[in-house]
């Protein structure tokens, strides 16, 4: 028997149609399945190391969900489709991640990426972010986010902005592969509390997608995400 902590932050995050889980060791091999994914991964994130064994992926995603975002600089959710509470869909549908997680600063980097395109034209991609979007600001506390777009993905760069992010520039990162380093272009993005709380489309987005307006922090819940930030224990085998 193994003592594992019941985080606030494990649990999943659900939406009117979409359903955000928590990477976990059950959900290794969806992993593996996506890590076959080269178009997903040259958008989503291009240096994501993918050789690791299932031993070793196991072991890491146990690593990450016994311990807070802030510990492990990153939360990383799958998104499932469900109806009613019940999913329609046993496989995943897409990836989302708040990373490069800097509790110290209160920022992180916003990303979210779907395995197939005609996901994000139903919809999805937009009720995804704005539940992370809530996550991010209303259950973690956050002041800033960060939004790193390659150049050649001009339509998730459109999606970006139209959530209420700020282009801040150009950068160039470099890309360490096994046999070789490439330089690529990316557009970044940031989106402040303040923008965040001010800006009305949010606002009746999030009132029609969720039912509720993710840009007004609800009563009490800066005093309930501290208690819940002492976790309890549940025993696991």
């Amino acid at each position: 028997m193994k003592m594992l902590q019941r985080l606030h932050c494990n649990l999943p995050i659900t939406g009117r149609r979409t359903r955000l889980e928590r990477l976990c060791p059950a959900h290794v091999e969806h992993l593996i399945d996506i890590f076959s994914n080269d178009e997903f991964w040259s958008t989503y994130r291009i240096n994501q190391p993918r050789q690791l064994s299932k031993a070793e992926l196991t072991n890491q995603l146990q690593f990450e969900y016994e311990r807070f975002p802030g510990q492990v600089g990153k939360i990383e959710w799958l998104i499932f489709l469900h109806h009613n509470g019940k999913l329609t869909r046993s496989l995943p549908v897409g990836l989302a991640s708040l990373s490069a997680y800097n509790a110290a600063k209160s920022q992180a980097e916003f990303m979210i990426g779907f395995f197939n395109k005609k996901e994000i034209k139903t919809g999805l991609g937009l009720e995804t972010a704005l539940l992370i979007l809530d996550f991010a600001f209303n259950r973690e506390s956050l002041n800033n986010l960060q939004s790193y777009v390659y150049e050649t993905n001009s339509s998730a760069q459109e999606n970006t902005l139209a959530l209420g992010f700020e282009y801040k520039g150009t950068t160039r990162h470099r890309v360490d592969f096994a046999n070789r380093s490439v330089l690529i272009n990316a557009f970044r993005n940031e989106l402040s509390e303040k923008y965040f709380r001010d800006n009305n489309r949010l606002s009746r987005l999030s009132k029609r997608l969720l039912g509720k307006d993710i840009t007004k922090l609800e009563k009490g819940v800066a005093l309930q995400n501290m208690s819940q930030y002492e976790s309890s224990f549940q025993l696991v085998r």
